[in-house]
């Protein structure tokens, strides 16, 4: 037996949230199912390694989508037939759709995508689960080893450190966020970790992770190894993509979309996490990881799967919060560019302006609020820079 539906969503999280409340309140009466294959509602993914460990309450993070009935949970899509408008899933169920939107996002990497041997008890952490599973585990835990030095393992170290775990982060960068902060804040983030109390492995990358009857061991490629009661890696994401292979539709470190976020066939569009679309609307292919992407693409997308036929021209812009420190930026951070450094308070508060043959590519604006719109003209405007000092003073802190 077949579900036949007008618009058909496969994912359940920011982005299919935003598309799914965008549909509803612009086509009230079409038939509308939404496909997840977790066992949560959607629910807002920052929180889980940022204000939840400290003020915000766990009922406060969930999504619209998850109180209708047509929200699907622990439904894998398997397998997609454009030609048919059908989509078939792992139990054997069949869904009719007259429009699709993918919004699938992506797997953690494990230790074993990365030539690591072993990794027994490494929580990836990703989603709602994980995060429950760490406050479980952090509650009898006294050290806790975290591997990667992006934004999940610097978070999450500034949170378990704040309730009193002794926390080592293990990364290949030589300092904190070293891949797009400017050499001089990323040395001085680095320190300010150190200070309260984590154990920077820098310039390490973790071999294996083995169990032992005390805990675990972590060996790193120095011959050296870390002691710890808690093992949680942070490594990035694998875009999940197999379904639009199924497809045949066009794939490259995400699924590839037009200006409008529509994928190689008319009625199948991509959102948030898993789609590679043209930057600004006519700019080079990335992906962008980051919650107003999500969100606003899911909208976008909605829009368009209606008839509105609009170009995705918005830059997302992305948050942080780490100990006393908290910036938003938007763009290409990109620590081997040439960076003009506008700071207000030093060491504290500023605004980094990222060059790239004399434009303006990216903006850092750090424990600097409510720039971003302003941050945002700057980029759009691709105006050339000949004297970087005359950015000083274009974004000013709220």
């Amino acid at each position: 037996m077949k579900t036949e539906c007008e618009y058909l969503i496969v994912g359940g999280g920011m982005a299919a949230d935003a598309a799914w409340t965008t549909l509803r309140r612009k086509a009230p009466d079409a038939s509308l199912i939404m496909l997840s294959n977790e066992k949560y509602p959607p629910y807002q993914r920052p929180p889980l390694s940022k204000k939840l460990w400290t003020e915000q309450r766990m009922e406060d993070i969930w999504c619209p989508s998850g109180a209708s009935p047509n929200l699907r949970l622990t439904c894998s899509a398997i397998s997609l037939d454009t030609s048919r408008h059908e989509l078939t899933t792992v139990t054997g169920e069949v869904y009719g759709y007259g429009k699709l939107l993918i919004a699938t996002g992506g797997t953690p990497l494990h230790l074993s995508d990365l030539q690591a041997a072993e990794d027994p008890g490494v929580l990836y952490f990703r989603g709602v689960e994980d995060y429950v599973s760490l406050r479980r585990l952090a509650q009898n835990a006294h050290s806790i080893a975290l591997i990667g030095g992006g934004f999940i393992g610097a978070e999450l170290s500034a949170a378990l450190t704040s309730l009193g775990k002794e926390v080592s982060l293990i990364m290949p960068e030589s300092s904190i966020l070293g891949h797009m902060l400017p050499p001089e804040l990323a040395t001085r983030v680095t320190q300010v970790y150190q200070e309260h109390g984590v154990k920077i492995c820098s310039a390490s990358r973790a071999t294996s992770v083995k169990q032992t009857s005390k805990g675990f061991e972590v060996h790193l490629h120095s011959g050296s190894s870390i002691s710890a009661d808690v093992v949680v890696a942070g490594l990035g994401i694998r875009p999940n993509t197999s379904l639009a292979e199924s497809a045949g539709l066009g794939v490259a470190n995400g699924i590839i979309v037009d200006s409008h976020l529509r994928t190689s066939h008319a009625d199948v569009y991509a959102a948030g996490d898993v789609a590679a679309f043209p930057w600004g609307g006519s700019g080079p292919t990335v992906r962008v990881e980051h919650e107003d992407n999500a969100l606003s693409q899911g909208r976008l997308a909605a829009r368009n799967m209606l008839g509105e036929n609009q170009v995705y021209s918005h830059l997302p812009f992305f948050y942080s919060d780490l100990f006393q420190f908290g910036f938003e930026a938007i763009g290409r951070l990109d620590a081997s560019l040439p960076v003009f450094s506008d700071w207000q308070v030093p060491g504290e508060e500023g605004v980094f302006y990222y060059l790239d043959q004399n434009r303006v590519v990216g903006i850092l604006n750090w424990n600097v609020w409510d720039g971003i719109p302003e941050a945002r003209r700057i980029l759009q405007s691709g105006q050339i820079i000949n004297d970087p000092n005359s950015l000083k003073g274009r974004i000013q802190n709220s």
